[in-house]
Order: structure tokens, then sequence, then C-alpha cells
């Protein structure tokens, strides 16, 4: 029972093995040119993480256009696209966007780095994904949360954005919904007590106005869920609520 569990615990920060192949399928149909006009791919199952700050559970698609927008702007994006599911099943933070143009959008930062899209290498970007909930698509059969963006995001921002604060161009990314504490810590390379600090300072800043969800509250709430005992939820690896909650 305790394996099992534990399997099943993992199993919510990964992507479905079988949605996967269908996602790559579509991918290699479309660079080969094979999709019709009218076909409207299917990236993958919404991950169980992002239901929890409010996506859907259903299909995510994307759209030809947006495809062809992310091979010709963003080629280190698009590089790493094929394995996308992982990255936004167990995603560093998320944000809901203030943009106007991206309204009830959401801002998926992962830990996929990749090289700079202008070639400089001394440049650290992360894989970052922009899902829009409930777009409606043209010939299609219902409602679907949309795969808007795929691009690298500069680590520099993302740290001040963690924290709290605005990017060198004066402007906040978004309300933090979600943060995975231990990769965040990783990301904003924090190596000192203070360091860490100002990140804990820049969460609790947001947690004034914003309720923000961390791996152990999903988890727990998913245990729950399931009329796990509480006995059988200690035996879970350290990894899945007490690092977190030491934090």
């Amino acid at each position: 029972m305790d394996k099992e569990l534990r399997e099943l615990v993992k199993n919510l920060f990964k992507a479905n093995k079988q949605i996967k192949e269908m996602w790559k399928d579509n991918l290699n149909s479309y660079v080969r040119g094979y999709l019709s006009y009218e076909t409207i791919p299917i990236l993958g199952e919404t991950p169980y993480i992002l239901t929890q700050i409010g996506l859907k559970k259903g299909i995510i698609r994307t759209l030809q256009r947006t495809l062809k927008k992310i091979r010709e702007k963003h080629s280190q994006a698009w590089n790493n696209i094929e394995d996308i599911l992982d990255y936004i099943a167990d995603p560093v933070a998320v944000f809901g966007s203030i943009n106007k143009d991206q309204k009830d959008s959401i801002i998926v930062i992962t830990d996929k780095p990749i090289n700079s899209r202008d070639g400089d290498n001394t440049k650290k970007e992360l894989l970052t994904v922009i899902l829009t909930p409930s777009g409606q698509i043209k010939n299609t059969d219902g409602h679907y949360c949309i795969l808007a963006s795929v691009y690298g995001f500069n680590e520099h921002d993302i740290h001040k954005h963690l924290k709290g604060e605005k990017n060198e161009s004066g402007e906040f990314l978004g309300t933090l919904k979600y943060i995975e504490k231990e990769k965040a810590l990783k990301v904003a390379d924090v190596s000192s007590l203070q360091g860490a600090s100002a990140l804990m300072l820049g969460w609790n800043n947001f947690k004034s106005n914003n309720t923000i969800l961390t791996k152990s509250d999903i988890v727990n709430k998913y245990l729950q869920e399931k009329n796990i005992s509480e006995d059988i939820q200690k035996k879970l690896p350290i990894d899945f609520a007490a690092r977190e909650k030491e934090g």
C-alpha cells in the first residue's frame, strides 16, 4: 500500500505517458506538414497541479499559428517543446498574469534551462509557458485550455518576480499562485541564509494579498480527497511535505 501511495503522489507531478505520445505525434505531423489547416493540435491533459490553481481539468490544445510563432521566434524554447508536458507538470512557480492582453492567463515557470534567444550563453533563461483557460476555438466541440506561448524567461527577472519585486522594466509579472520552494531556491541560486530570507520575505509579501499553494498543500489535499489516513501520510517521503513545511 505504501509503495502504491508513493507512486500515486509522484504521478501527480508527471505527465500522462499516453497523452505525451499523442502530443509528439501531433508535433511530428505539424513539422512534416501533414496536418490539415483546420487541425487543432492536442497538447495533452491539464496537469493536476494546474487544476488546483484554477484551470479546469480537461484537454490543452494549441493553434498551428502559435506553433509557427514559437518555432520562428523562440527557437531555443522550440527545441524543448516535445517534452513540455513534463516541465509544466512540476514547475518552479505559477503566476496569474496581470497583463490586459493576457487576461485570466497563467504563466508557468519551469526549471528547464535553455540558451538565450540572442545567442548570449552568459544569459540564463528558463523555459516558460503561458496558458489561457477556457478559450474557445472555432470548429471544435467546446472550450479548452490553450497553450498561448512558450519562450525563454530571463533568470535575473525571475529572481525579482519570485521576491515580489518589479523587473528592470519596472513591471510586475503577476500574482504568485504556486511555488515549489526547493526548486525556487535553486533557481534563484540562493546559497546564503540572507538570500533565502529575502525570497521568503517576498513570498510573504505576496501572501498578504493572495493564497500561495505549495507542493505539500497540493499533496495533502489530494490525500484528504482520497481519504488516506494520517498514519499512512506520515510514511510518505519527506520531500513531499515536511521539507516544504520547514521553509
